[in-house]
């Protein structure tokens, strides 16, 4: 128990203190974690990788595009 006002209030700012710096600290380590896993998926795959093969034709030959 706190003797004078004083004590009560020094007390108060440490409580304070320790509260805000443990709340910065789990910001921190979560800001972290999700940016390392936002890194690991950054590639994505070409949607338009085969399109080729539907425009291919021999010499002469038409063929149509039949849409995907």
């Amino acid at each position: 128990m706190p003797k004078t006002m004083q004590d009560a209030m020094e007390i108060a700012t440490k409580l304070r203190n320790k509260k805000i710096s443990t709340l910065v600290e789990y910001k921190t380590k979560k800001r972290l974690d999700n940016t390392s896993k936002n890194n690991q998926d950054q590639r994505r795959p070409n949607k338009r990788q085969n399109t080729s093969g539907a425009y291919t034709a021999r010499h002469g030959e038409k063929k149509h595009y039949g849409g995907s």
